[in-house]
């Protein structure tokens, strides 16, 4: 993956997240949720920092650690 294309997925992730969680009654939402789930109230926002701050090569190790590539096939969609 180009570097580029990395940094682009990382803003949105960071925007999208950070956007949807602005108030104060999302936030609160989310935490509870957490704490219900029995994880840490800030499991998503750790996640997202970590994520934003990942590299192709890291981007690569994750796709091959869950893609196998032995069962690939290719899909072709027409009109």
């Amino acid at each position: 993956l180009p570097e580029e294309e990395i940094l682009c997925a990382r803003s949105i992730l960071r925007g999208e997240y950070y956007q949807d969680h602005q108030s104060l009654l999302s936030r609160s939402r989310e935490a509870a949720s957490m704490i219900v789930k029995g994880f840490q109230p800030d499991l998503d926002q750790k996640i997202i920092e970590k994520a934003s701050k990942i590299d192709a090569a890291e981007v690569r190790e994750l796709i091959n650690k869950y893609i196998n590539w032995d069962k690939r096939y290719t899909l072709t969609v027409k009109p």
